[in-house]
């Protein structure tokens, strides 16, 4: 199952939760190069957008993709980096309900979870 999809629909009742909380996982062992402050940062802006400020995610995502090329962090954390942005600029443009924002900072809350037990710092 995409992580679009799974972070689109993902909720307590799910009736696919544990096969949504192994594809989590996985993604957070991907992502686990990435220092979890900058997770956390990402995380605190979902948390905090509304419904209706949604499509303004996406651009600070893209900055943040932008931003990865003149870093001076070593390859793994730049792949990881952009692995995990790009991952949410899909998943932002796949929001077209009040229902799927809710669901997707569930998952987002579910992927801080995992990359702070998988994480390498």
């Amino acid at each position: 199952m995409p992580l679009t999809t799974i972070a689109t629909t993902f909720s307590d009742s799910n009736e696919n939760l544990r096969e949504n909380l192994a594809h989590i996982k996985e993604f957070a062992e991907t992502i686990k190069a990435i220092k979890h402050t900058q997770i956390r940062r990402y995380f605190h802006e979902v948390k905090s957008i509304t419904y209706e400020e949604i499509f303004m995610l996406e651009p600070k995502l893209l900055y943040g993709i932008g931003r990865i090329k003149s870093s001076a962090e070593d390859a793994a954390i730049k792949t990881a980096m952009k692995t995990f942005l790009l991952a949410l600029v899909e998943i932002v443009e796949a929001i077209n309900s009040k229902k799927k924002l809710k669901n997707f900072k569930k998952f987002m809350e579910t992927l801080v979870a995992y990359h702070k037990f998988y994480s390498e710092n």
